[in-house]
């Protein structure tokens, strides 16, 4: 959860000759573009929030130089690493819902971030949307908010396996959509 400055980074990378590649994963190009930070590659797993399904094991990489864009093509084609036109269209489908998805998992995650912030269990909540949160100042210059994930500490005296014992539901989420999903089955 810690943010980097990805301007700086890119400026650093630039003077050193080397190229700035950024995993916008969890932040989506809905809430931050890197590419106008200065980052030379972007990569996403589309399997998480842009396929928003999880119906679809995906990747993208972006990039806004045409050189760089056609050596990548070139190893694209060579490796065979295309989505075909079904994956596509359910990808297609994802990103057409992402702003919508994003919006309401951000407003989840502030809401959850200030419930575990006020709880006596937790140590410390890292999250880039609260202003306590040390990457709050670098997040506000290049993000559109804090995102939606969260991570904490459970204070030292507090036993974790008591914790995990009261959650109601856990499962493994292979996607980040996972969660979204199996609670619309279990609403049914």
């Amino acid at each position: 959860m810690t943010v980097t400055d990805l301007a700086g980074v890119s400026k650093i990378a630039h003077a050193h000759g080397v190229l700035s590649i950024v995993d916008n994963t969890f932040m989506t190009p809905y809430l931050q573009r890197p590419l106008e930070l200065g980052a030379d590659i972007v990569i996403h797993s589309a399997t998480k929030y842009l396929g928003g399904q999880s119906d679809l094991v995906a990747g993208l990489v972006v990039v806004k130089d045409a050189q760089l864009a056609e050596r990548l093509a070139f190893l694209q084609n060579a490796t065979g690493g295309v989505l075909g036109p079904f994956d596509s269209f359910l990808l297609i489908r994802g990103i057409k819902t992402l702003a919508v998805r994003m919006d309401r998992h951000v407003a989840n995650a502030e809401k959850a971030a200030r419930w575990l912030q006020a709880h006596d269990a937790v140590a410390r909540v890292y999250y880039p949307g609260l202003p306590e949160d040390a990457g709050y100042a670098i997040n506000r210059k290049q993000a559109k908010n804090g995102g939606a994930m969260i991570s904490f500490i459970l204070k030292d005296h507090y036993d974790y396996r008591a914790f995990f014992k009261s959650l109601r539901l856990i499962i493994l989420g292979e996607s980040l959509a996972a969660w979204n999903r199996w609670c619309a089955i279990r609403r049914r």
